[in-house]
């Protein structure tokens, strides 16, 4: 039985995993970039905010754009064109710095915070990393015409994701999250093609280092929900209601060991709120939950860097205060 299974249905305590982790910056008078310069400030960005919140799922920074800038800095270096196909090695890959730092941040996590605290890292999916290197207006019109150049190069780019999760679970990572927000411009009959065919790889290898394997897609994914359970994900973490998700009735229709994760507005009430106003939405949302018990309180995409501390703060406690 993997980690998460445990902690919802021995524990039967509600996991609170909010992506968070910008908020920690002005907590330890930094920035984003020092952070992901320095994998000991990139650490106590994390350990600030967790010590203030203690959060069951505790996460690094986001940042979509690391594979695709180590990529891009890399093939300067050798000065060698963007689409060949010897600059996607991994062994090319691996020695970027922002990557070298962001593993040893994760192994920070790892040896540093309490057992019980599960250990999250991000990685880009090959479809949205394709899609940042590719550009937006020719990606629009390579799914469009399936061009056969662009699959090449997902197929690429799925070695370099699969190696980075490889290496994260080496390093200590019990969560893998897979970010895939450009996923978000496919239709049902394409999904599996660009994206989800991507993925089984990392699934494969989460399942058989028993890593819980979890794929966040921002924006409305109801038109592709059941598309999306054949990628055998253990958790799938949902965007807010306002990207018009209703998660409630997502609940409805999911494979019993699915676990649902989400799915506040991180630039509603949690930004610009009161705390008062945070925790009537925290209630809500797990009001409309409380018949589903596979379920962790989350935030519906990244919060703002700027995002009150005390509505933070209320969100736990509202999430803590209500399953007990």
């Amino acid at each position: 039985m993997k980690i998460i299974s445990k902690k919802i249905f021995e524990n039967k305590n509600l996991l609170i995993a909010p992506f968070n982790t910008k908020l920690g910056l002005s907590l330890v008078s930094t920035d984003m970039i020092k952070a992901q310069l320095n994998p000991n400030i990139h650490f106590k960005v994390i350990e600030s905010l967790y010590k203030i919140l203690h959060q069951d799922i505790v996460f690094p920074l986001m940042d979509v754009f690391l594979e695709a800038n180590a990529i891009n800095r890399i093939s300067k270096s050798k000065n060698e064109k963007i689409f060949a196909e010897n600059m996607y090695e991994w062994k090319k890959i691996k020695n970027d710095l922002y990557l070298q730092n962001y593993l040893k941040t994760v192994e920070l996590m790892a040896k540093t915070l309490p057992k019980k605290v599960i250990k999250g890292a991000f990685v880009t999916a090959p479809f949205t990393l394709a899609s940042i290197i590719n550009g937006l207006k020719k990606t629009k019109n390579d799914v469009l015409v399936e061009n056969d150049k662009f699959l090449s190069l997902i197929n690429l780019l799925k070695k370099i994701s699969a190696n980075l999760v490889e290496n994260l679970i080496e390093v200590g990572a019990d969560f893998i999250c897979v970010l895939d927000p450009m996923a978000s411009l496919l239709n049902s009959e394409n999904i599996q093609k660009f994206s989800l065919k991507s993925l089984n790889d990392i699934t494969k290898i989460c399942n058989r280092k028993n890593v819980i394997s979890a794929l966040h897609i921002c924006g409305n994914i109801t038109p592709i929900i059941e598309n999306i359970f054949s990628a055998n994900f253990d958790v799938l973490s949902i965007d807010s209601e306002d990207a018009g998700v209703n998660i409630a009735e997502i609940s409805k229709i999911i494979p019993e060991n699915l676990v649902l994760m989400g799915n506040l507005n991180p630039k509603g009430k949690l930004f610009s709120g009161t705390s008062k106003e945070v925790e009537s939405e925290v209630v809500k949302l797990l009001k409309s939950m409380k018949e589903k018990q596979n379920f962790i309180l989350g935030t519906g995409c990244d919060l703002p860097k700027n995002t009150p501390l005390e509505n933070m703060i209320s969100f736990v406690n509202s999430g803590r205060n209500f399953s007990k």
